[in-house]
């Protein structure tokens, strides 16, 4: 089975977990899911991950998947998020799907890290409101993203 990794990375922790998934499993492809250096068809099982902010999956994710709709519905699928937040995990997926796609895929809560020296001054304020966090956290659960595999 060929399988397909994208991923679109923020602060680098969604990346750190896709290529955790490449090292896993043997002759697969991992592209920046930006990137226009694949074609969907060409494989069977995709995996796309994102990182989850503000209560949303990112936008460039939420487009990829609306524009893909109905070539991931035909593919195996997993999605794996990342952030801090596990009580708004399945909320902001919910949101951010569209409905076929959320009952159609393997979804997975990957953990989130938030380096504060990465942050600018907004994001920080942000983070520091929302979720009550004031230093850099390291929440990683990659061994989640075996479900996966």
């Amino acid at each position: 089975m060929k399988t397909l990794i994208l991923y679109e990375s923020i602060m680098g922790y969604t990346e750190k977990c896709a290529k955790y998934l490449f090292k896993k499993i043997e002759g697969c492809a991992i592209f920046d899911i930006s990137s226009k250096d694949f074609n969907l068809d060409d494989y069977d099982k995709i995996l796309i991950g994102a990182p989850l902010y503000i209560g949303e999956v990112e936008k460039i994710t939420q487009k990829f998947i609306k524009k893909n709709k109905l070539k991931l519905l035909d593919k195996e699928l997993g999605l794996f998020f990342s952030g801090m937040s596990r009580s708004e995990f399945h909320i902001a997926i919910q949101d951010s799907l569209p409905p076929n796609i959320f009952y159609h895929a393997n979804i997975v809560h990957c953990g989130g890290v938030v380096e504060f020296s990465k942050l600018s001054w907004k994001d920080k304020r942000t983070i520091k409101r929302r979720l009550e966090i004031k230093e850099s956290v390291y929440d990683e659960m990659l061994e989640s993203l075996d479900e996966l595999i």
